[in-house]
Protein backbone atom coordinates (compact mmCIF):
# COMPACT_ATOMS: atom_id res chain seq x y z
CA UNK A 1 0.00 0.00 0.00
CA UNK A 2 2.91 2.75 0.81
CA UNK A 3 4.70 1.31 -2.06
CA UNK A 4 2.13 2.66 -4.50
CA UNK A 5 2.20 5.97 -2.78
CA UNK A 6 5.99 6.33 -2.62
CA UNK A 7 5.98 9.82 -4.47
CA UNK A 8 3.52 11.01 -2.89
CA UNK A 9 4.73 10.22 0.53
CA UNK A 10 8.12 11.26 -0.02
CA UNK A 11 7.28 14.21 -1.49
CA UNK A 12 4.85 15.26 1.43
CA UNK A 13 7.66 14.04 3.94
CA UNK A 14 10.48 16.40 2.27
CA UNK A 15 7.81 19.08 2.21
CA UNK A 16 7.21 19.02 5.88
CA UNK A 17 10.69 18.08 6.87
CA UNK A 18 11.74 21.36 5.12
CA UNK A 19 9.51 23.61 6.82
CA UNK A 20 10.07 21.98 10.43
CA UNK A 21 13.29 23.17 9.63
CA UNK A 22 12.89 26.21 8.45
CA UNK A 23 10.41 26.80 11.71
CA UNK A 24 12.95 25.54 13.88
CA UNK A 25 15.72 28.02 12.73
CA UNK A 26 13.37 30.47 13.09
CA UNK A 27 12.82 30.35 16.68
CA UNK A 28 14.51 33.02 18.69
CA UNK A 29 17.53 31.62 20.78
CA UNK A 30 17.12 31.67 24.21
CA UNK A 31 20.26 31.75 26.75
CA UNK A 32 20.89 30.54 29.78
CA UNK A 33 23.09 31.89 32.57
CA UNK A 34 23.59 30.27 35.74
CA UNK A 35 25.93 32.16 39.24
CA UNK A 36 26.35 29.35 41.98
CA UNK A 37 26.43 30.94 45.77
CA UNK A 38 28.22 29.34 48.71
CA UNK A 39 26.51 29.27 51.60
CA UNK A 40 29.83 30.01 54.14
CA UNK A 41 29.52 28.56 57.36
CA UNK A 42 30.47 30.40 60.92
CA UNK A 43 34.43 30.87 61.04
CA UNK A 44 33.85 30.99 65.04
CA UNK A 45 32.81 28.07 66.65
CA UNK A 46 28.64 28.30 68.15
CA UNK A 47 30.58 27.22 71.46
CA UNK A 48 32.51 30.88 71.73
CA UNK A 49 29.86 32.61 69.95
CA UNK A 50 26.27 32.14 69.35
CA UNK A 51 24.77 33.78 66.47
CA UNK A 52 21.92 36.08 66.38
CA UNK A 53 20.19 34.58 63.58
CA UNK A 54 19.38 30.90 64.77
CA UNK A 55 16.25 30.58 61.97
CA UNK A 56 17.04 27.35 59.72
CA UNK A 57 19.29 27.87 56.79
CA UNK A 58 15.85 26.83 54.42
CA UNK A 59 13.77 29.25 55.98
CA UNK A 60 16.09 32.37 55.25
CA UNK A 61 16.60 31.55 52.12
CA UNK A 62 13.68 31.35 51.27
CA UNK A 63 12.71 34.74 53.45
CA UNK A 64 15.34 36.29 50.90
CA UNK A 65 14.28 34.41 47.75
CA UNK A 66 10.80 36.50 48.28
CA UNK A 67 12.62 39.82 48.74
CA UNK A 68 14.98 39.81 46.58
CA UNK A 69 12.19 38.08 43.68
CA UNK A 70 10.16 41.57 44.82
CA UNK A 71 8.20 43.12 42.53
CA UNK A 72 9.79 46.34 43.41
CA UNK A 73 13.48 44.32 43.39
CA UNK A 74 12.49 42.56 39.88
CA UNK A 75 11.58 46.55 38.34
CA UNK A 76 14.89 47.64 39.84
CA UNK A 77 16.62 44.89 37.56
CA UNK A 78 14.42 45.50 34.72
CA UNK A 79 15.10 49.20 34.58
CA UNK A 80 19.10 48.76 35.02
CA UNK A 81 19.49 46.10 32.52
CA UNK A 82 16.68 47.26 30.10
CA UNK A 83 15.05 43.81 29.99
CA UNK A 84 12.23 43.22 27.68
CA UNK A 85 11.86 46.07 25.58
CA UNK A 86 9.78 44.63 22.97
CA UNK A 87 7.20 42.53 25.14
CA UNK A 88 6.59 45.95 27.20
CA UNK A 89 5.14 47.36 24.07
CA UNK A 90 2.21 45.08 24.24
CA UNK A 91 2.07 44.01 27.80
CA UNK A 92 1.42 45.29 31.00
CA UNK A 93 3.87 45.74 34.22
CA UNK A 94 2.36 42.61 36.25
CA UNK A 95 3.04 40.45 32.43
CA UNK A 96 6.52 41.67 32.48
CA UNK A 97 7.16 40.92 36.07
CA UNK A 98 5.89 37.42 35.75
CA UNK A 99 8.07 36.94 32.79
CA UNK A 100 10.43 38.24 34.74
CA UNK A 101 9.74 35.75 37.72
CA UNK A 102 9.45 32.39 35.33
CA UNK A 103 12.47 33.47 33.79
CA UNK A 104 14.53 33.43 37.27
CA UNK A 105 15.36 30.38 39.14
CA UNK A 106 16.56 29.51 42.50
CA UNK A 107 17.27 26.02 43.05
CA UNK A 108 19.14 24.65 46.07
CA UNK A 109 21.98 22.17 46.24
CA UNK A 110 22.52 20.20 49.52
CA UNK A 111 25.55 20.48 51.95
CA UNK A 112 27.78 17.12 52.86
CA UNK A 113 26.62 17.22 56.62
CA UNK A 114 23.46 17.40 58.20
CA UNK A 115 21.29 17.59 54.85
CA UNK A 116 21.92 21.72 55.03
CA UNK A 117 21.79 23.60 52.09
CA UNK A 118 25.73 23.77 50.80
CA UNK A 119 25.16 25.96 48.02
CA UNK A 120 22.66 27.52 45.49
CA UNK A 121 22.02 28.30 41.62
CA UNK A 122 20.65 31.40 40.48
CA UNK A 123 19.74 31.23 36.49
CA UNK A 124 18.40 33.54 34.07
CA UNK A 125 17.38 32.95 30.42
CA UNK A 126 17.25 35.47 27.89
CA UNK A 127 17.61 36.34 24.40
CA UNK A 128 21.12 38.47 24.85
CA UNK A 129 24.25 35.84 26.44
CA UNK A 130 25.59 38.77 27.54
CA UNK A 131 22.50 40.53 29.29
CA UNK A 132 21.65 37.18 30.91
CA UNK A 133 25.13 36.53 32.69
CA UNK A 134 24.94 40.08 33.77
CA UNK A 135 21.21 39.89 35.45
CA UNK A 136 22.31 36.26 36.82
CA UNK A 137 25.38 37.74 38.44
CA UNK A 138 23.43 40.93 39.49
CA UNK A 139 20.59 38.65 41.45
CA UNK A 140 22.89 36.77 43.01
CA UNK A 141 24.98 39.79 44.56
CA UNK A 142 21.46 40.65 45.83
CA UNK A 143 21.21 37.98 47.34
CA UNK A 144 24.36 38.29 48.87
CA UNK A 145 24.14 41.58 50.08
CA UNK A 146 20.37 40.96 51.60
CA UNK A 147 21.63 38.52 53.31
CA UNK A 148 24.53 40.15 55.04
CA UNK A 149 22.64 43.56 55.67
CA UNK A 150 20.03 41.18 57.20
CA UNK A 151 21.88 39.45 59.34
CA UNK A 152 23.59 42.56 60.25
CA UNK A 153 20.35 44.52 61.32
CA UNK A 154 19.12 41.65 63.00
CA UNK A 155 22.37 41.17 65.30
CA UNK A 156 21.49 45.30 65.46
CA UNK A 157 17.96 45.20 66.43
CA UNK A 158 19.05 42.53 69.04
CA UNK A 159 21.52 44.34 70.74
CA UNK A 160 19.59 47.49 70.82
CA UNK A 161 16.58 45.73 72.19
CA UNK A 162 18.43 43.79 74.95
CA UNK A 163 19.99 47.04 75.92
CA UNK A 164 16.32 48.47 76.79
CA UNK A 165 15.42 45.57 78.52
CA UNK A 166 18.81 45.52 80.84
CA UNK A 167 18.08 49.06 81.63
CA UNK A 168 14.65 48.05 82.44
CA UNK A 169 15.95 44.62 84.47
CA UNK A 170 18.63 47.42 85.75
CA UNK A 171 15.93 49.60 87.56
CA UNK A 172 13.64 47.16 88.48
CA UNK A 173 16.79 45.32 89.65
CA UNK A 174 17.22 48.62 91.81
CA UNK A 175 13.88 48.70 93.30
CA UNK A 176 14.22 45.40 94.82
CA UNK A 177 17.37 45.89 96.01
CA UNK A 178 15.58 49.35 97.81
CA UNK A 179 12.90 47.10 99.70
CA UNK A 180 15.59 45.03 100.73
CA UNK A 181 17.35 47.22 102.26
CA UNK A 182 14.62 48.96 103.66
CA UNK A 183 12.99 46.12 104.99
CA UNK A 184 16.98 45.12 106.50
CA UNK A 185 17.28 48.97 108.03
CA UNK A 186 14.09 48.61 109.07
CA UNK A 187 13.84 45.26 110.95
CA UNK A 188 17.43 45.02 111.81
CA UNK A 189 18.12 42.84 114.65
CA UNK A 190 14.96 40.39 113.59
CA UNK A 191 16.32 39.40 110.44
CA UNK A 192 16.73 35.06 110.15
CA UNK A 193 20.18 35.43 109.26
CA UNK A 194 20.86 37.35 112.75
CA UNK A 195 19.41 34.27 114.55
CA UNK A 196 22.40 33.01 116.12
CA UNK A 197 23.75 36.53 117.13
CA UNK A 198 20.29 36.71 118.67
CA UNK A 199 21.21 33.99 120.60
CA UNK A 200 24.51 34.07 121.62
CA UNK A 201 23.45 37.61 122.53
CA UNK A 202 20.99 36.51 124.79
CA UNK A 203 23.28 34.11 126.52
CA UNK A 204 25.66 37.08 126.91
CA UNK A 205 22.66 38.78 128.54
CA UNK A 206 21.84 35.82 131.14
CA UNK A 207 25.41 35.36 132.17
CA UNK A 208 25.29 38.76 132.52
CA UNK A 209 21.90 39.07 134.91
CA UNK A 210 23.19 36.33 136.55
CA UNK A 211 26.18 38.46 136.87
CA UNK A 212 24.02 41.18 138.29
CA UNK A 213 22.03 39.28 140.25
CA UNK A 214 25.11 38.13 142.46
CA UNK A 215 26.66 41.47 142.75
CA UNK A 216 22.71 42.84 144.19
CA UNK A 217 23.52 39.92 146.39
CA UNK A 218 26.29 40.51 147.40
CA UNK A 219 25.41 44.35 147.64
CA UNK A 220 22.55 43.59 150.07
CA UNK A 221 24.95 41.91 152.30
CA UNK A 222 27.31 44.50 152.36
CA UNK A 223 24.22 46.51 152.89
CA UNK A 224 22.96 44.48 155.86
CA UNK A 225 26.58 44.24 156.89
CA UNK A 226 26.88 47.98 157.28
CA UNK A 227 23.16 48.53 158.64
CA UNK A 228 24.49 45.99 161.81
CA UNK A 229 27.77 47.79 161.98
CA UNK A 230 26.21 51.11 162.39
CA UNK A 231 23.71 49.63 164.96
CA UNK A 232 26.85 48.60 167.08
CA UNK A 233 28.73 51.76 166.43
CA UNK A 234 25.24 53.44 167.77
CA UNK A 235 24.40 51.27 170.66
CA UNK A 236 28.33 51.81 171.45
CA UNK A 237 28.18 55.46 170.95
CA UNK A 238 25.43 55.70 173.11
CA UNK A 239 27.07 53.54 176.00
CA UNK A 240 29.33 55.68 175.79
CA UNK A 241 28.32 58.64 175.77
CA UNK A 242 26.61 57.48 178.94
CA UNK A 243 29.35 56.66 180.42
CA UNK A 244 30.89 60.29 179.60
CA UNK A 245 27.88 61.72 181.16
CA UNK A 246 27.49 59.66 184.15
CA UNK A 247 31.35 60.42 184.85
CA UNK A 248 30.68 64.01 184.30
CA UNK A 249 27.87 64.40 186.68
CA UNK A 250 29.68 61.89 189.73
CA UNK A 251 32.72 64.47 188.78
CA UNK A 252 30.78 67.17 190.23
CA UNK A 253 29.32 65.38 192.91
CA UNK A 254 33.11 64.12 194.05
CA UNK A 255 34.05 68.25 193.36
CA UNK A 256 31.42 69.17 195.94
CA UNK A 257 31.69 66.51 198.80
CA UNK A 258 36.22 66.94 198.55
CA UNK A 259 36.21 63.32 197.08
CA UNK A 260 38.27 61.83 194.08
CA UNK A 261 36.90 61.47 190.78
CA UNK A 262 35.09 57.96 189.39
CA UNK A 263 36.67 55.42 187.58
CA UNK A 264 36.74 55.88 183.17
CA UNK A 265 35.83 52.92 182.20
CA UNK A 266 38.39 50.73 180.07
CA UNK A 267 38.50 49.96 176.57
CA UNK A 268 37.80 46.62 176.76
CA UNK A 269 34.80 47.36 178.39
CA UNK A 270 33.67 49.56 175.98
CA UNK A 271 34.35 46.72 172.91
CA UNK A 272 33.31 43.96 175.89
CA UNK A 273 29.36 46.22 175.22
CA UNK A 274 29.44 46.30 171.50
CA UNK A 275 29.67 42.84 171.38
CA UNK A 276 27.27 42.02 173.93
CA UNK A 277 24.82 44.16 171.71
CA UNK A 278 25.84 42.22 168.51
CA UNK A 279 25.76 39.31 170.15
CA UNK A 280 21.26 40.16 170.79
CA UNK A 281 20.91 39.84 166.88
CA UNK A 282 24.39 37.28 165.75
CA UNK A 283 25.33 34.26 166.94
CA UNK A 284 29.17 33.29 167.16
CA UNK A 285 30.00 32.59 163.43
CA UNK A 286 29.47 36.28 162.71
CA UNK A 287 32.45 38.00 161.53
CA UNK A 288 32.29 41.04 163.52
CA UNK A 289 31.57 39.36 166.48
CA UNK A 290 34.72 36.91 165.92
CA UNK A 291 36.68 40.12 165.44
CA UNK A 292 35.46 42.34 168.33
CA UNK A 293 36.57 38.55 170.64
CA UNK A 294 40.00 38.88 169.40
CA UNK A 295 40.19 42.86 169.94
CA UNK A 296 38.59 42.73 173.33
CA UNK A 297 41.33 39.41 174.25
CA UNK A 298 44.29 41.86 172.89
CA UNK A 299 42.71 45.29 174.48
CA UNK A 300 42.94 43.49 178.66
CA UNK A 301 46.28 41.89 177.68
CA UNK A 302 46.84 45.16 177.18
CA UNK A 303 44.58 46.43 180.23
CA UNK A 304 46.66 44.30 182.40
CA UNK A 305 49.71 45.15 181.64
CA UNK A 306 49.37 49.28 181.71
CA UNK A 307 47.50 48.13 185.24
CA UNK A 308 50.88 46.08 186.84
CA UNK A 309 53.31 49.08 185.75
CA UNK A 310 51.20 51.65 187.07
CA UNK A 311 50.55 50.38 190.29
CA UNK A 312 54.90 50.08 190.76
CA UNK A 313 55.13 53.78 190.32
CA UNK A 314 54.82 56.78 193.11
CA UNK A 315 51.22 58.57 192.95
CA UNK A 316 51.68 62.08 193.59
CA UNK A 317 48.65 63.58 195.75
CA UNK A 318 46.74 66.65 194.84
CA UNK A 319 47.12 69.34 197.17
CA UNK A 320 44.19 69.82 199.33
CA UNK A 321 41.68 72.58 199.49
CA UNK A 322 42.26 73.12 195.60
CA UNK A 323 39.06 73.30 193.37
CA UNK A 324 38.81 72.69 189.67
CA UNK A 325 36.38 72.69 187.12
CA UNK A 326 35.45 68.81 186.35
CA UNK A 327 35.48 67.66 182.60
CA UNK A 328 35.51 64.55 180.31
CA UNK A 329 38.97 62.73 180.56
CA UNK A 330 40.93 62.82 177.19
CA UNK A 331 40.77 59.44 176.73
CA UNK A 332 37.37 59.10 176.73
CA UNK A 333 36.73 62.00 174.55
CA UNK A 334 38.93 60.85 172.10
CA UNK A 335 37.01 57.48 172.01
CA UNK A 336 33.87 59.25 171.61
CA UNK A 337 35.57 61.12 168.55
CA UNK A 338 36.67 57.87 166.66
CA UNK A 339 33.13 56.25 167.80
CA UNK A 340 31.44 59.31 165.92
CA UNK A 341 34.40 59.06 163.16
CA UNK A 342 33.43 55.14 162.54
CA UNK A 343 29.30 55.98 162.61
CA UNK A 344 29.97 58.73 159.79
CA UNK A 345 31.93 56.54 158.05
CA UNK A 346 29.40 53.78 158.20
CA UNK A 347 27.28 55.73 157.38
CA UNK A 348 28.07 57.14 154.24
CA UNK A 349 29.22 53.65 152.89
CA UNK A 350 25.84 52.49 153.48
CA UNK A 351 24.82 55.25 151.77
CA UNK A 352 26.96 54.33 148.73
CA UNK A 353 26.08 50.75 149.33
CA UNK A 354 22.12 52.00 149.05
CA UNK A 355 23.20 54.26 145.97
CA UNK A 356 25.47 51.27 143.94
CA UNK A 357 22.10 48.64 144.67
CA UNK A 358 19.66 51.10 143.65
CA UNK A 359 22.01 50.90 140.35
CA UNK A 360 22.57 47.32 140.11
CA UNK A 361 18.62 46.79 140.37
CA UNK A 362 18.23 49.47 137.73
CA UNK A 363 20.66 47.43 135.98
CA UNK A 364 18.95 44.34 136.66
CA UNK A 365 15.51 45.66 135.16
CA UNK A 366 17.71 47.00 131.98
CA UNK A 367 18.59 43.81 131.10
CA UNK A 368 15.69 42.21 131.88
CA UNK A 369 13.90 44.57 129.46
CA UNK A 370 16.49 44.19 127.51
CA UNK A 371 16.08 40.20 127.30
CA UNK A 372 12.55 40.41 126.62
CA UNK A 373 13.15 42.70 123.97
CA UNK A 374 15.52 40.19 122.32
CA UNK A 375 13.37 36.97 123.20
CA UNK A 376 10.38 39.26 121.04
CA UNK A 377 12.91 39.62 118.39
CA UNK A 378 13.10 35.43 118.12
CA UNK A 379 9.63 35.04 118.71
CA UNK A 380 9.14 37.43 115.59
CA UNK A 381 11.55 35.24 113.53
CA UNK A 382 9.32 32.96 111.57
CA UNK A 383 7.29 36.31 110.23
CA UNK A 384 10.19 37.78 109.24
CA UNK A 385 11.31 35.03 107.39
CA UNK A 386 8.44 34.61 105.67
CA UNK A 387 8.34 38.72 105.03
CA UNK A 388 12.27 38.04 103.89
CA UNK A 389 11.64 35.26 101.68
CA UNK A 390 9.05 36.90 99.64
CA UNK A 391 11.13 39.78 99.17
CA UNK A 392 14.45 37.78 98.97
CA UNK A 393 12.51 35.59 96.03
CA UNK A 394 11.40 39.21 94.10
CA UNK A 395 15.09 40.39 94.14
CA UNK A 396 16.41 36.66 93.08
CA UNK A 397 14.03 36.40 90.33
CA UNK A 398 14.83 40.12 89.05
CA UNK A 399 18.83 39.45 89.60
CA UNK A 400 18.79 36.19 87.83
CA UNK A 401 16.59 38.20 85.02
CA UNK A 402 18.90 40.69 84.87
CA UNK A 403 21.87 38.40 84.93
CA UNK A 404 20.90 36.51 82.01
CA UNK A 405 20.15 39.66 80.00
CA UNK A 406 23.25 40.91 80.52
CA UNK A 407 24.86 37.53 79.52
CA UNK A 408 22.57 37.77 76.46
CA UNK A 409 23.58 41.33 76.18
CA UNK A 410 27.08 40.83 75.86
CA UNK A 411 26.59 37.62 73.32
CA UNK A 412 24.62 39.97 70.71
CA UNK A 413 27.15 42.51 71.14
CA UNK A 414 29.77 39.85 70.54
CA UNK A 415 27.76 38.61 67.48
CA UNK A 416 27.17 42.03 65.97
CA UNK A 417 30.77 42.22 65.98
CA UNK A 418 31.32 38.96 64.62
CA UNK A 419 28.41 40.37 61.73
CA UNK A 420 30.43 43.42 60.84
CA UNK A 421 33.51 41.42 60.65
CA UNK A 422 31.93 39.06 58.18
CA UNK A 423 32.78 36.10 60.48
CA UNK A 424 29.45 34.50 60.86
CA UNK A 425 27.72 32.82 58.31
CA UNK A 426 27.59 34.60 55.07
CA UNK A 427 26.91 33.82 51.10
CA UNK A 428 29.94 34.04 48.85
CA UNK A 429 29.60 34.48 44.92
CA UNK A 430 31.76 31.05 44.42
CA UNK A 431 31.45 31.22 40.86
CA UNK A 432 30.16 33.72 38.93
CA UNK A 433 27.79 33.75 35.66
CA UNK A 434 30.00 33.27 32.61
CA UNK A 435 28.47 34.65 29.07
CA UNK A 436 27.01 31.47 27.61
CA UNK A 437 28.16 30.47 23.85
CA UNK A 438 25.68 27.91 22.98
CA UNK A 439 21.56 28.88 23.58
CA UNK A 440 19.67 26.72 26.31
CA UNK A 441 17.05 26.46 23.94
CA UNK A 442 15.28 25.55 21.21
CA UNK A 443 17.33 22.45 21.14
CA UNK A 444 17.40 22.48 17.27
CA UNK A 445 18.80 19.08 16.35
CA UNK A 446 16.31 17.43 18.77
CA UNK A 447 13.26 19.55 17.19
CA UNK A 448 14.46 18.65 13.44
CA UNK A 449 14.96 15.09 14.49
CA UNK A 450 11.20 14.82 15.99
CA UNK A 451 10.25 17.05 13.19
CA UNK A 452 11.51 14.60 10.32
CA UNK A 453 9.95 12.09 12.08
CA UNK A 454 6.43 13.48 12.24
CA UNK A 455 6.87 14.88 8.83
CA UNK A 456 7.24 10.56 7.99
CA UNK A 457 4.49 10.06 9.79
CA UNK A 458 2.28 12.53 8.51
CA UNK A 459 3.05 10.86 4.70
CA UNK A 460 2.72 7.75 5.81
CA UNK A 461 -1.20 8.35 7.29
CA UNK A 462 -2.03 10.14 4.06
CA UNK A 463 -0.79 7.89 1.59
CA UNK A 464 -2.20 5.10 3.75
CA UNK A 465 -5.64 7.29 3.73
CA UNK A 466 -5.65 7.85 -0.05
CA UNK A 467 -4.96 4.07 -0.26
CA UNK A 468 -8.29 3.19 2.01
CA UNK A 469 -10.35 5.59 0.20
CA UNK A 470 -10.46 3.69 -2.79
CA UNK A 471 -11.96 1.01 -1.55
CA UNK A 472 -10.01 -1.74 -3.14
CA UNK A 473 -8.45 -5.46 -1.74
CA UNK A 474 -4.75 -5.80 -1.90
CA UNK A 475 -5.35 -9.25 -0.99
CA UNK A 476 -7.33 -12.23 0.31
CA UNK A 477 -6.16 -11.11 3.96
CA UNK A 478 -8.18 -8.35 3.65
CA UNK A 479 -11.46 -10.39 3.88
CA UNK A 480 -13.36 -11.51 6.17
CA UNK A 481 -12.51 -15.24 7.64
CA UNK A 482 -15.98 -16.75 6.55
CA UNK A 483 -15.69 -15.23 2.62
CA UNK A 484 -14.78 -18.19 0.76
CA UNK A 485 -12.37 -17.71 -1.93
CA UNK A 486 -14.07 -18.95 -5.06
CA UNK A 487 -10.69 -18.79 -7.62
CA UNK A 488 -7.14 -16.63 -7.74
CA UNK A 489 -5.55 -15.26 -10.63
CA UNK A 490 -2.32 -17.22 -11.21
CA UNK A 491 1.09 -15.75 -10.89
CA UNK A 492 2.02 -14.09 -14.53
CA UNK A 493 5.56 -14.99 -15.53
CA UNK A 494 7.82 -12.26 -16.62
CA UNK A 495 10.32 -12.22 -19.26
CA UNK A 496 13.61 -13.55 -18.18
CA UNK A 497 15.30 -10.43 -18.87
CA UNK A 498 13.06 -8.91 -16.13
CA UNK A 499 13.43 -11.95 -13.90
CA UNK A 500 16.99 -12.17 -13.76
CA UNK A 501 18.50 -9.26 -11.45
CA UNK A 502 21.15 -8.42 -14.05
CA UNK A 503 22.04 -4.58 -13.93
CA UNK A 504 20.36 -3.89 -17.13
CA UNK A 505 17.20 -5.14 -16.47
CA UNK A 506 14.28 -3.22 -14.66
CA UNK A 507 13.47 -5.62 -11.55
CA UNK A 508 16.75 -5.01 -10.47
CA UNK A 509 16.43 -1.57 -10.69
CA UNK A 510 12.83 -1.44 -8.67
CA UNK A 511 14.70 -3.39 -5.98
CA UNK A 512 17.54 -0.72 -5.75
CA UNK A 513 14.92 1.35 -5.06
CA UNK A 514 12.83 -0.21 -2.84
CA UNK A 515 15.93 -1.04 -0.95
CA UNK A 516 16.85 2.48 -0.88
CA UNK A 517 13.71 3.72 0.37
CA UNK A 518 13.20 1.33 3.41
CA UNK A 519 16.22 1.65 4.26
CA UNK A 520 16.31 5.31 4.23
CA UNK A 521 13.15 5.33 5.96
CA UNK A 522 14.58 2.83 8.93
CA UNK A 523 17.69 4.99 9.18
CA UNK A 524 15.96 8.41 9.50
CA UNK A 525 13.75 6.55 12.32
CA UNK A 526 17.00 5.47 14.08
CA UNK A 527 18.56 8.85 14.04
CA UNK A 528 15.38 10.74 15.26
CA UNK A 529 15.13 8.33 18.46
CA UNK A 530 18.33 8.36 19.62
CA UNK A 531 18.43 12.26 19.13
CA UNK A 532 15.75 12.20 21.67
CA UNK A 533 17.30 9.77 23.54
CA UNK A 534 20.71 11.73 23.72
CA UNK A 535 18.65 14.90 24.40
CA UNK A 536 16.57 13.35 27.32
CA UNK A 537 19.61 11.82 29.03
CA UNK A 538 21.59 14.99 28.72
CA UNK A 539 18.80 17.40 29.68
Amino acid sequence: MFWKHKLQIVLVWVVLSVITVGIVYRLPAVYKAEAVVLVDSQKIPDKYVMPTVNTALEDRLLTLRKEVLAYDSLLAIIEQHKLYREEQKSESQEEILERMTKDTQVELEKGWTRDRPGAFRVTYQGGDPRVVAEVANDIAMRFVTKNLDTRRNRASQTSDFLSSELKQAASELAIQEKKVSDYKSQHNGELPEQENSLGTILSRLQVELQGNQDTINRAQQEKLMLENSIGVAESSLASLTSMAEQAAAAGRTGSAEGTTAPRQPKESEVLQARLDALLVRYSEEYPEVKRLRTEIAERRDAESRAESNSQKAPQAAAPAGTSAPLKVSPEMAEKLMKERERLASLKSSLSLANRDLELRNAEHQKILKTIEAYEGRLERLPIREQEMTALTRDYEVSKEHYKRLEDNKISAEMAADMEKEEQAEKLTMLQQARVPEVPFKPVRALWISVGCVGALLVSLVIGAFRELRKGTFLGEWELPPEVTVLGRVPRIALEASAMDGSPGSGGWLQRRWRHALVLSVVVTLVCGIAAVVFRGLKF
